[in-house]
């Protein structure tokens, strides 16, 4: 019934946005050539990015919250987005700054503002994308979960896409440096 497939669902999910993790952990690495870390480095840095992306999803699940109680337009308005994106870039930069070696502020904001940006994008487009697919309301709790495992997933992009944007940054100021 109902409550095996919640725990089902809460089963897939969990491990679904721990392989992201490591995914994200791996792309990290590769993209900064950190090839030194032993498996419990490894496994910390999962752990690092699914704590990230559990804080990043409540701080939005939250600003989603907030949002039902305010028409649209005045939200928008408000410049909820503009909160959204300054607050996840607080939540994303210590992720930016844990997994590189040696990396400053400076070399770590980029990347972060391009994926908070992109979280930011991505969640209003999936709220909106909920608030009116019949889909959702159709699968019920199945249609949520693969909702929200395709928005981890656009998610996880961004995060990869912030890294890639700081490590390219980072060799052109070594450049121009030298």
């Amino acid at each position: 019934g109902p409550p095996q497939l919640a725990v089902l669902a809460g089963v897939v999910a969990t491990w679904s946005t721990l392989s992201l993790g490591r995914a994200v952990s791996n792309v990290f690495r590769d993209v900064y050539s950190d090839v030194d870390h032993t498996p419990l480095e490894r496994a910390a840095d999962v752990v690092v990015v699914f704590l990230t992306w559990v804080v990043a999803v409540l701080l939005v699940l939250v600003v989603g919250i907030l949002l039902a109680f305010v028409e649209p337009a005045v939200a928008v308005t408000l410049g909820w987005p503009v909160v959204l994106f300054v607050a996840l870039i607080v939540v994303l930069l210590p992720m930016y700054l844990v997994f590189p070696p040696s990396v400053s502020l400076r070399e770590a904001l980029p990347g972060t503002a391009l994926a908070a940006a992109a979280w930011t994008g991505s969640a209003m487009v999936f709220n909106a994308y909920a608030a009116r697919a019949v889909s959702v309301r159709l699968f019920g709790l199945v249609g949520v979960v693969l909702l929200v495992l395709t928005w981890l997933y656009v998610g996880s992009l961004a995060l990869v896409a912030g890294a890639a944007t700081n490590a390219v940054l980072a060799d052109r100021l070594e450049d121009t440096q030298t």
